[in-house]
């Protein structure tokens, strides 16, 4: 790959079988982490020694950020997916990290001439990446997926699982009557409370009220005293800092102070949740896509343990996991297939993996993981040595596994 949008390439590349890219945004706030994520993909090539069975691998790191804002470009991740589509060196995408982009590019990836070329996301959470969900347009997956065929997977949950895995929460804490509040972006806070309710009903929760709250309004007082006078055991709130979620979380729990705070990861940072919602935020239980490094099954933790050497004393994140777990995903299929792109393709959808980094897992039809942690915060102001330095000072209450089958549309 040209110059102009990837790194060198390393492993080998005049006696390389295939060539594997990574398309993630390089520069910017985001830098420091995606960097990481390359070098873990980097790592767990080497570890094999740039070989999957009989092919060997070479490994280009892509960029598909601009200079001008630091961030993701939708033209330029479409560009990338083209240059991608055209090299017949190419078996394989990993990324990207946003799902924006990952709109922008599946499309392109999947008219590639002699067939869709795949693509592995360490990171994509929006539902319509995959399937149809409250919120997605209806023609959205015959756009992405032009020809018919599927060419995506991906490791990381999808956003609605956060929903069930709360819901899963307060089932198990003995709560039987939930509220639930959203910001009315169908985008995230409505996707996020739909995900909530329909767990919840599914799991015997009784939804004893639902309501949107205006992020610009004075006051949530009106609100607060008729989420109270549904007598709820929990309060779910879909919606994010920026929307005014901590002012709400202040005003229900003036007026509820008994029912458990329920949230998604738009209430992140912690820290800043902690410091808008002041004293109500303690006690809240705040969901987060995927799992910390400090819960990692003993195939990833090892993984952290031997990549951590090569990282001059910078932590891990957990993003690095992932992006290393699509890679050994990428390994795997390439290892069993033919070497053609649909081979491999064909290999991805017919992944079973034992014992990963992330644990035990396959990839539905969707191309979905079937089994992935989102693990549930805690704020609590007093943690001191025992907050987690990867999720900026929250307590880790315990890590679900919710079944897709909770927020699947009837």
């Amino acid at each position: 790959m040209p110059a102009s949008i990837c790194e060198p390439v390393v492993g080998g590349s005049k006696s390389a079988d295939l060539l594997i890219v990574s398309d993630l945004p390089l520069q910017g706030g985001i830098r420091v982490a995606a960097t990481q994520m390359a070098q873990a993909i980097n790592f767990a090539l080497r570890e094999r020694g740039f070989r999957a069975g009989r092919f060997r691998v070479a490994y280009q790191s892509c960029d598909d950020s601009v200079a001008r804002t630091g961030l993701f470009d939708e033209a330029k991740c479409a560009a990338n997916a083209r240059a991608y589509a055209r090299n017949p060196a190419v078996g394989a995408v990993i990324g990207t990290l946003n799902s924006p982009c990952a709109l922008a590019a599946v499309p392109e990836l999947n008219r590639a001439r002699g067939g869709p070329l795949a693509m592995v996301s360490p990171l994509n959470s929006f539902v319509g990446l995959t399937r149809q969900a409250p919120g997605v347009p209806p023609e959205l997956l015959a756009s992405l997926y032009p020809t018919g065929r599927r060419n995506y997977l991906r490791v990381f949950p999808t956003d609605d699982l956060q929903g069930a895995a709360l819901a899963l929460l307060a089932r198990d804490r003995g709560k039987r009557r939930v509220y639930v509040l959203d910001d009315g972006d169908p985008i995230y806070g409505e996707l996020m409370a739909t995900g909530f309710t329909t767990a919840a009903r599914r799991l015997g929760l009784q939804v004893v009220g639902g309501a949107s709250w205006d992020p610009g309004a004075r006051s949530y007082e009106a609100l607060a005293r008729r989420v109270a006078a549904a007598r709820p055991d929990a309060v779910f709130f879909g919606g994010l800092l920026d929307t005014n979620a901590a002012d709400v979380v202040r005003a229900v729990r003036r007026a509820a102070p008994e029912a458990d705070v329920l949230a998604p990861d738009g209430l992140t940072p912690l820290t800043f949740f902690a410091r808008a919602a002041g004293p109500a935020a303690q006690g809240a239980f705040v969901s987060f896509s995927g799992v910390v490094t400090e819960r990692l099954p003993r195939a990833g933790a090892e993984f952290v343990s031997r990549f951590a050497r090569t990282q001059a004393g910078a932590a891990i994140e957990p993003s690095a996991v992932y992006a290393a777990q699509a890679a050994q995903v990428v390994l795997r299929a390439i290892s069993r297939s033919d070497g053609t792109r649909a081979g491999i393709l064909d290999q991805l959808f017919d992944t079973r993996v034992r014992g990963g980094l992330l644990g035990s897992f396959s990839f539905d039809e969707r191309g979905d993981i079937t089994e992935s942690p989102v693990t549930i915060l805690r704020v609590d102001r007093g943690a001191g040595d025992r907050a987690l330095e990867s999720v900026e000072g929250g307590v880790v209450e315990r890590v679900m596994r919710p079944s897709p089958s909770l927020v699947a549309p009837d």
